[in-house]
């Protein structure tokens, strides 16, 4: 169906008459221009400036526009020069974050962590693997400030079942504190931690003081420093103390007690199986002399079990003695299948009654009842030997108990530690980090902070009542 347009256009050319050829080459007359009159031109013919301020309803929709634009220019701008990343820090400068483990993390113009840098042995331990580090190198701060925080909450250097505080101090500019402060307090309150976070911004100079750096006083040359850095801390501390023995230094980072401690928990952790590891070995003593001795042993005394197995068939026993022989293979198989180890002869079994012999039974007991240093130290050999007996290896334990004497071993010794101390530290710290926690409500986190304030004065003097 046609529209109305259509329609009254057909209508229209019906009605009108078809002009004849003359009229329609009839030339068409211009008006010729009066002199001195203004020429008036109809809109179509005005130059588009012009024709934008024709009317004063033009004027107004102009100004309209030109304000829409000017708004708009105006939030672009003012969106453009905030952070980037809904608030990430876009400066650069430095960040240290202090827990027990303390780390320096440096930052380019993008904020995003250009180098990390350990201040103590916990935070070696930390970054004793290059993924995790990778995991925090390359990205913006506050995500690396947070992975860093997650992992010393995983090894137990933060309790996140324990209220605490973590402290952030920033020297790039002023809103970074604040803005990872703001991130990590997000990160709390996911885990149900009552941790606040105490927030600091200084100068480059007092960061590098800070640090223990001397720089002057840019933010580039600061920044250049700490990646200078990133050689673990361990490395770097024996370097500055050049007074001091190997020994000395390793057991700075690397406390006795704390091995001595690990070797008491394993001990306690394992000594129903050293009992009973004893007892087995007992029992197969108790029957392989039974063999021995047994009136139709075809070697008599001098066959044992292995021997007289070796030397003569099932079918030449009589059938109490096949009986005594099945009860100890009995005995060899269960004891294979419990500690992991073959007993395939007499003198191999005498080392394992050796083994086991290492300690008696009563300074086993003296030892977990009543650890010291010295009772531990004198016996060291003999603990580790009980352990290894049921499958515990511990002689990469023992090995960092031993003292250095070079600088190699000083090296290798706090490299083997540190990665130890992780996967001991992980495992231990694993029932805690993983425990089901009740988020928090900002609200209930922010009331937390005001009582802090309000029991302490502020939330520095707070962590420096935690540090006491």
């Amino acid at each position: 169906m046609k529209n109305w347009k259509k329609r009254w256009e057909d209508e229209l050319s019906n009605i009108t008459p078809t002009l004849n050829e003359e009229v329609k080459n009839e030339p068409i007359s211009v008006a010729q221009e009066v002199k001195n009159r203004p020429i008036v031109r109809t809109e179509e013919e005005l130059p588009w400036y012009k024709k934008l301020f024709s009317t004063p309803k033009r004027i107004a929709a102009f100004a309209s526009a030109c304000g829409v634009c000017a708004l708009t220019l105006g939030l672009s701008l003012a969106f453009g020069l905030q952070p980037k990343g809904g608030g990430a820090v876009s400066a650069a400068g430095a960040v240290s974050v202090q827990i027990n483990p303390e780390v320096v993390f440096s930052i380019d113009e993008d904020g995003k962590v250009s180098a990390v840098a350990a201040m103590n042995t916990d935070a070696d331990v930390i970054l004793s693997d290059s993924a995790r580090v990778a995991a925090m190198k390359g990205k913006p701060v506050a995500d690396a400030v947070k992975t860093f925080v997650d992992y010393a909450a995983r090894l137990g250097y933060l309790d996140l079942s324990t209220p605490d505080a973590v402290r952030v101090t920033s020297c790039t500019d002023e809103d970074t504190a604040e803005f990872i402060g703001d991130c990590l307090q997000d990160y709390f309150c996911e885990k149900g931690a009552y941790i606040v976070v105490v927030e600091e911004s200084v100068s480059a100079a007092e960061f590098a003081e800070y640090i223990g750096l001397a720089v002057d006083t840019s933010i580039e040359s600061l920044t250049e420093s700490i990646q200078s850095l990133t050689a673990p801390y361990f490395t770097r501390y024996a370097e500055s103390q050049t007074d001091k023995t190997f020994e000395d230094l390793y057991f700075e980072q690397v406390e006795k007690a704390e091995l001595e401690e690990t070797f008491k928990a394993l001990l306690a952790d394992h000594v129903e199986k050293i009992r009973k590891h004893i007892a087995d070995v007992q029992a197969i003593s108790v029957q392989e002399q039974a063999i021995r001795t047994h009136a139709d042993n075809p070697m008599w005394i001098l066959g044992d079990y292995w021997t007289v197995k070796n030397r003569y068939a099932a079918e030449e026993f009589t059938a109490n003695f096949a009986s005594c022989m099945s009860e100890m293979e009995n005995l060899l198989a269960a004891y294979e299948r419990e500690y992991g180890k073959q007993i395939v002869s007499a003198l191999d079994f005498q080392r394992v009654v050796d083994d086991c012999n290492a300690m008696p039974l009563e300074t086993l007991t003296e030892l977990l009842v009543n650890f010291t240093a010295e009772l531990f130290a004198g016996n060291s050999a003999y603990i580790q030997q009980l352990l290894q007996n049921i499958g515990v290896d511990v002689s990469q334990l023992f090995r960092l108990y031993e003292a250095p004497e070079s600088a190699a071993a000083y090296l290798e010794k706090m490299n083997e530690f540190v990665v130890i101390r992780y996967q001991e530290l992980e495992e231990r710290g694993k029932e805690t980090y993983e425990k089901v926690r009740t988020e928090i409500d900002k609200s209930e986190y922010s009331a937390h902070i005001e009582s802090l304030i309000e029991e302490y004065g502020s939330l520095q003097a707070y962590w420096d009542f935690l540090q006491n």
